[in-house]
């Protein structure tokens, strides 16, 4: 491999065809190296054992003739039963991110739905021809998305090796102690492995190591899209209004509140929400530019009085926005889904800070300036 080549940059690919001529032909043909990426190929000529291999390693690119027993003829008549390519594609998918190309001189499967990580090359096109086709399809893929794999790569490496000790390494410590705990051997074990591998990937940026961030960004905020599951604190919701504009409320009731407990309904019958207005609309400034940067308008220093607003940044469709605490409305419990569309999840802390400065602002008790008899 190529020393100046970065190890998150090496992607493991595999080839199948059931047709041996095709994958000799093209493990002469198909390169080791597509743009920036160095590719490991492994070539299959039965479909089975390449579904069967994927349980075993995990491939970033996927490779696969459609219709079994279709060699390089011409004949565009297929028979829809002959597709194997599906369960490849299934269980590429299901098992995480891959790049995956299928080819075939007949017509691609009815019931695959091309995505830009999933495209068909026609194997009789004469420009390029086959097996470079699939190499043009790859190197696009690779150049626009590739990232991806880069990051993903880089996250399994650091979970194994890089941060070690954060996790094996506190297990390796702590085990005597944390097997006193009767469901450590079960559910307890899994979580704690969970909950500190999610705190390692989401510290360890860049070369920084293990350490607490200190900045949050948009990033931080939001789950998108939303876990299924109950209502929670938080949830951002869209309503299409009357006039065919829509508006963003976001939802200030409690979880606990809002959580069924088996078949019981939930204690709330009726939810609390806050209208949150784009920032464009409230400032009519939009976001300003200071020195090549993005800059918001703090939600201190809009409007009045002083803590109305709380500030929400833009991410994914969602725009920069203010949650006005005075915009508040109460609504049924049983019409959120019907009249809203659950559009993301404000995380913790950033939810529990927003009903925390409710709380501030309605709880405010002004009174009357104390007289200064002294200052006669």
């Amino acid at each position: 491999m190529n020393d100046a080549v970065p190890k998150d940059a090496v992607l493991n690919a595999m080839f199948v065809d059931d047709d041996k001529e095709i994958i000799e032909q093209c493990r002469q043909l198909v390169p080791d190296q597509i743009g920036e990426y160095v590719v490991r190929w492994t070539m299959f000529d039965s479909f089975e054992e390449a579904v069967n291999m994927m349980d075993e390693k995990k491939y970033d690119i996927v490779v696969t003739d459609v219709y079994k027993g279709r060699a390089l003829s011409g004949k565009l008549n297929v028979n829809e039963a002959d597709n194997r390519a599906s369960s490849v594609v299934e269980r590429a998918k299901a098992l995480g991110f891959s790049f995956i190309v299928m080819y075939s001189d007949g017509a691609c499967p009815t019931d695959i739905a091309l995505s830009p990580s999933l495209q068909f090359v026609d194997k009789a096109t004469p420009s390029p021809p086959f097996p470079q086709s699939i190499t043009a399809v790859l190197g696009s893929m690779l150049e626009t998305r590739g990232a991806i794999v880069q990051v993903m790569t880089k996250l399994r490496r650091e979970l194994e090796s890089d941060a070690a000790g954060y996790i094996w390494g506190f297990l390796e410590a702590n085990w005597d102690a944390l097997s006193v705990d009767a469901d450590f051997a079960t559910s307890g074990l899994e979580r704690l492995i969970r909950r500190r591998a999610s705190i390692q990937m989401n510290e360890m940026i860049g070369a920084q190591g293990m350490t607490r961030r200190l900045n949050a960004d948009a990033y931080d905020y939001y789950v998108m899209p939303v876990l299924p599951g109950d209502l929670r604190l938080g949830t951002l919701l869209l309503k299409k209004c009357n006039d065919g504009n829509s508006a963003f409320f976001i939802v200030l009731t409690p979880h606990c509140h809002m959580a069924r407990q088996g078949d019981k309904p939930p204690r709330a019958d009726r939810i609390l929400l806050a209208e949150c207005i784009p920032s464009i609309v409230l400032t009519e400034k939009g976001l300003r530019q200071l020195e090549g940067k993005k800059t918001r308008i703090p939600a201190s220093s809009v409007g009045t009085p002083e803590g109305r607003y709380c500030f929400l940044p833009e991410f994914c469709g969602v725009p920069d926005l203010y949650i006005d605490l005075m915009r508040l409305t109460s609504v049924e419990m049983q019409s959120i889904d019907a009249e809203y569309t659950r559009v993301a999840l404000v995380d913790s802390p950033f939810a529990e800070a927003v009903q925390s400065s409710m709380a501030r602002f309605y709880a405010n008790v002004g009174h009357r300036n104390l007289f200064d008899y002294t200052a006669k």
